[in-house]
Order: structure tokens, then C-alpha cells, then sequence
């Protein structure tokens, strides 16, 4: 659900694969909260369905979570393991196929009409950090956020060449600034092969 606060004037927006729901579970014990729409809902949708008035979009603050799409996909490849089309397609298979399939909305739906945006990886503090400058009290994320059962750390699954296919074909690594993080590993798996 997006969540709409009437008190502090805000709405959240869910992308997937960012620790929506932890999010939105804290968000409405917040005075004023409320689940407006369904999920992953978008800010046209609110509108058309009535769950947010034009007028009141235009007053309040929204916003979403993004994540290292690299992650992401380490996620999604781990998920889709059992019920994969083929039982022999590999990791670096997957990420091509995504390259190549995948819709341009894929990872996040809803930055273009989201006025600010935090990042999983600094999700408590940036959660927080925008509360207060609405005057909102802090919230307090609960239970374990993005664990993926057995997943070991994004990086270890991408070989040298499926990093540099990630910086070529998904915009979106650069455009959220994720770009050094991968620069950071290529680095860190070239000095392991000298």
C-alpha cells in the first residue's frame, strides 16, 4: 500500500524490492497515517481512484525508496531459483536476460513523480532524516530488513564481466549513483586476479 499522512502531509510511495512494507508498517503508526491504494500503487492511480485529492497531492511531500539495482537482481535471481524456466540458466545468463526484457520502469516505478527520494541501504537514516524536516516524528523500521534467505552479498555472484554489463546496460546504476559501488568491486575483483 502507498501510505497518505494527513497530519505531516506526505505519501509514500512502494517500489518493489526496497523494504516497502517494513517501511509502510512504520510509517502508519504514525498519527494521521493511512493505507491509500493498493501496493506498488502510483500517484495517478491515487488520483483517478480517489484515494488522494489533486488539490492535497500538490501540498504534500511524496516519496519512495530506490536500491542497488545490482542487488536487486541478486534478489530476484535467488527467488525465481525454484520456479526458473530453465534449471541450467546461470546468474549471468539471468542479468542478460533482464537487460534485454526488461520494461523501463523495471526497478523503479515511481521516482519520475516522487518529490524526494532515500535509499535501502540508508533506509533508517534517510527515512528519518526526512521526517524531520516535515516536522514528523522519527519511526523505528522493525524486524530484518532485505534478508534473503541464504543470499550471500550482492557482489560475490557477478564476475568481472557481469559487473562492467551492468554499468553498460542499466541506466539506472548510474542514475541513482550507484555507479561507484560497482566501480568499487571491479576494482576489488581485479586485484584478485593480479
Amino acid at each position: 500500500m502507498a501510505v497518505a499522512n494527513d497530519k505531516w502531509n506526505f505519501i509514500f510511495l512502494a517500489e518493489p524490492h526496497t523494504a516497502s512494507r517494513a517501511t509502510r508498517n512504520a510509517l502508519l503508526k504514525l498519527d494521521g497515517s493511512y493505507n491509500a491504494g493498493s501496493h506498488h500503487t502510483d500517484i495517478k492511480t491515487l488520483l483517478h481512484q480517489r484515494h488522494l485529492h489533486r488539490r492535497k497531492r500538490s501540498r504534500y511531500t511524496t516519496f519512495c525508496t530506490v536500491r542497488n539495482p545490482a542487488d536487486i537482481l541478486t534478489t530476484l535471481w535467488l527467488q525465481l531459483q525454484p520456479t526458473c524456466e530453465s534449471e541450467d540458466r546461470t546468474f549471468p545468463d539471468f542479468i542478460r536476460y533482464w537487460g534485454a526484457k526488461r520494461p523501463e520502469t523495471f526497478f523503479f516505478r515511481h521516482v519520475e513523480s516522487a518529490d524526494q527520494t532515500i535509499r535501502f541501504e540508508n533506509l533508517q537514516e534517510d527515512l528519518n532524516f526526512l521526517l524531520r524536516g516535515l516536522q514528523a516524528p522519527s519511526v523505528r523500521l522493525g524486524g530484518v530488513i532485505g534478508a534473503t534467505r541464504n543470499k550471500a552479498p550482492w557482489f560475490r555472484y557477478y564476475t568481472l564481466a557481469d559487473l562492467w554489463y551492468m554499468l553498460e546496460n542499466y541506466p539506472e546504476i548510474a542514475h541513482w549513483g550507484y555507479s561507484d559501488v560497482i566501480h568499487k568491486q571491479i576494482d576489488a575483483k581485479n586485484r584478485k586476479l593480479t
